[in-house]
Parts: structure tokens; C-alpha cells; sequence
């Protein structure tokens, strides 16, 4: 999450995905402004870098609630500003809200065999339960490396550099919450003789089994999957979508979340 839920954490929630399929992602923002679409430059890059932006259809920002923190595994967000008004507001949370580059920091010497666990959720917890005790054992970089400006008033190649952050940081925790693919068992092994240990179907010996390719006098042709369809880009890109609040330089933790996280108004310069 970041501060108008249009740059940084749709880019990470389209990032995050690609690591966890099937996994319940979603990103907010601690000022969002419901129903905005993603900043269209940022959606233009993603598109360049080969990443499925329209796997997602209409993407709207929304504001972060406590109730929306409260039901997710983990909580990443791009400064230490967003996490720490997170963890004011909602003190339960503590433990499970980093920044993305924090994250990494934390898990940079993790392997996925460290972590416990055969479901996202699980391995969450697991990653979780290691971090503690990582941190009087790491050598910390300054603070502000945890950090990922707003790209919206800068030149264009800060919005190049945030996504490298983005997704460099996530390349390192993310492969340890995807879920080992569990090996299949007709993938069997071969003997100690170098035999294969898979009998002959249907009785057939193996010399008089079809060669590879060859279908035998049962065989059943396969089934074409069918090509997926790939919606169009085009809502990304609404005729003159307004342009996006800026999220940096971040106001003032006080002013951030005056009456906890539902602030249904306010304004953007």
C-alpha cells in the first residue's frame, strides 16, 4: 500500500501475483481517493516490461481500511511513514506490516526450504515467525533505503527506478511464500539398474508399446485447450483521466490518519 493507491502499490500488486497465483492480492491506499484508475504512465511501463496489466481488468484505487488491514496475511507498503501510521492505527497489526524493501532486507539470507509451511497462509506465518530474531543479526542500511519515493513529480526515469525497487524487492521475498510444487507420481524414478520403475500399461510389454508420438488402437486424441482471451488495455486508459494526488513528500504522521484509516474526504493539490 502507499498513499493514493496509484503508482507504487498497484505496481506491486501486479508484481505480487506473478509470485502467488490463485493468492487473494489487492492493494489501498492510506489517502486513496475511491474508483481512480492507475496512472496511465505506470500502466504504459508495466505493459513494456511484458507484465499482464490487463489479467486485472479496470483497476480503481481504494482506500485502506482498518477492517481491510485486518484481514490480510501481510501488510507491505512503500515507506516507513505508511507502515508506521498503520501499526499506530491498528496496533494489532504490529509484527505483520513491513515496507517491501524492509522485507527483503529482513529475508535476504532465506531460503524457501527455511520456511515452514504448504499454503501461502502458512507460509506467511512461517517467513513471519523467522523475522524477529533476524533483525539483532543483520547490519541495517540507512533508513530511507527501506523507502520508495512517489515517481509523480519526478522525470520519468524515477518511475523506471521505483519499479526496479518494486520489483527487486519482491523477487526476494516472494519465492519464499510460493507454495513447492509437489511432485507428481508419474514422474516416477528409475531403479537402481537404470530401469525404469513404471509397469507397462494395459499389460502391453514395453517393446511392443506405440512409440512416443504414435497413438496406439485406444488412444484418445487430446484435448486443445482453448487460446485464452487477453482483454483489451484500453480501460486502463479512460478519455482524460484526472490526474493523480501526490503522494510524496508524505504530510505529517498526525495528519495522516486523524480518525483512523476511513477518511471518506478530503483533498488533492
Amino acid at each position: 500500500m502507499c498513499t493514493a493507491n496509484l503508482i507504487r502499490s498497484p505496481i506491486a500488486e501486479v508484481l505480487t501475483r506473478q509470485y502467488l497465483p490463485g493468492y487473494p492480492v489487492g492493494s489501498a491506499g492510506l489517502r486513496a481517493r475511491a474508483g481512480l484508475p492507475i496512472w496511465p504512465a505506470a500502466a504504459v511501463e508495466l505493459a513494456r516490461r511484458g507484465l499482464p496489466v490487463p489479467m486485472y481488468g479496470v483497476f480503481r484505487s481504494r482506500l485502506l481500511t482498518r477492517e481491510l488491514a485486518g484481514r490480510a496475511d501481510l501488510v507491505l507498503t512503500a515507506t516507513r511513514r505508511h507502515r508506521d501510521a498503520v501499526v499506530a492505527s491498528s496496533p494489532s497489526l504490529l509484527g505483520r506490516v513491513f515496507t517491501w524493501r524492509e522485507l527483503a532486507w529482513l529475508t535476504s539470507t532465506l531460503t524457501p526450504d527455511d520456511v515452514a509451511g504448504t499454503t501461502v497462509p502458512d507460509r506467511i506465518t512461517g517467513m513471519l515467525d523467522l523475522v524477529p530474531s533476524r533483525r539483532g543479526h543483520l547490519v541495517a542500511p540507512p533508513g530511507d533505503e527501506f523507502d520508495i519515493a512517489d515517481p509523480v513529480e519526478g522525470p520519468e526515469a524515477l518511475l523506471f527506478e521505483i519499479i526496479d525497487q518494486i520489483e527487486a524487492a519482491l523477487a526476494a521475498v516472494m519465492p519464499l511464500l510460493a507454495v513447492p510444487a509437489v511432485p507428481s507420481p508419474s514422474d516416477g524414478g528409475e531403479s537402481d539398474g537404470g530401469e525404469s520403475d513404471a509397469a507397462p500399461a494395459d499389460g502391453v510389454p514395453a517393446d511392443e508399446a506405440p512409440a512416443d508420438g504414435a497413438p496406439g488402437d485406444d488412444a484418445v486424441p487430446p484435448v486443445e485447450s482453448p487460446t485464452p482471451r487477453t482483454p483489451s488495455l484500453s480501460p486502463l486508459y479512460e478519455a482524460s483521466p484526472p490526474p493523480p494526488p501526490a503522494d510524496d513528500p508524505e504530510p505529517p504522521l498526525s495528519t495522516l490518519l486523524p480518525t483512523g484509516f476511513a477518511q471518506e474526504s478530503y483533498s488533492h493539490r
